[in-house]
């Protein structure tokens, strides 16, 4: 969550998505209140829907994507790296 609020939240370049595996919409709506998780989540059933699955990605892993859809990395800590970087 630190990592969110001092690098994604004041750059208006990245946004953060998180894909639920929770079954039931319920479920995945309490857990995210619950850690007060301020940025979008997608239930797996929508997964194919939103276009994420052209990533390939699994339940906690970070991929870091352009405005253009290209994967740059698939490296959390490069993420971060080049997120800061962004200005």
């Amino acid at each position: 969550m630190e990592k969110y609020r001092k690098q994604i939240v004041p750059n208006a370049k990245v946004e953060l998505i998180h894909v639920s595996l929770d079954d039931e919409e319920a479920d995945a709506t309490k857990w995210a209140l619950e850690g007060k998780f301020p940025w979008p989540t997608v239930l797996a059933e929508h997964y194919e829907e939103t276009g994420l699955s052209e990533y390939g990605a699994f339940a906690g892993e970070s991929f870091l994507v352009d405005s253009a859809g290209k994967i740059v990395t698939k490296d959390e800590k490069e993420a971060f790296s080049k997120i800061a970087a962004l200005k």
